[in-house]
């Protein structure tokens, strides 16, 4: 993780919206379902136009420290579980 003030990483955010959008999408769920690790499904469900728009996303969000991700499989439903890791820019309550 490196260490990057909250205004620096907030022009990061806004400059990348897909940044911003993927950790409201994880925000919105956390709030929604109440638990840490939330299921957001695969790319297309999360709102990207692509994989490689989704991975770089998730690269950026945990090089920052601020969402982890982890790959979920069940029999009928694959998909990316994500946690909120950080405060600075969603405190959920």
């Amino acid at each position: 993780m490196q260490a990057v003030e909250t205004k620096e990483l907030m022009w990061h955010l806004f400059q990348h919206p897909t940044l911003l959008s993927l950790t409201l999408f994880v925000a919105t769920r956390a709030l929604e379902t109440g638990q840490e690790w939330v299921f957001i499904g695969d790319w297309r469900r999360a709102g990207f136009k692509s994989r490689d728009e989704f991975r770089a996303a998730k690269e950026f969000l945990e090089k920052y420290g601020l969402c982890a991700f982890r790959p979920w499989r069940e029999s009928n439903r694959n998909g990316t579980l994500a946690s909120l890791t950080d405060s600075r820019i969603w405190l959920l309550n």
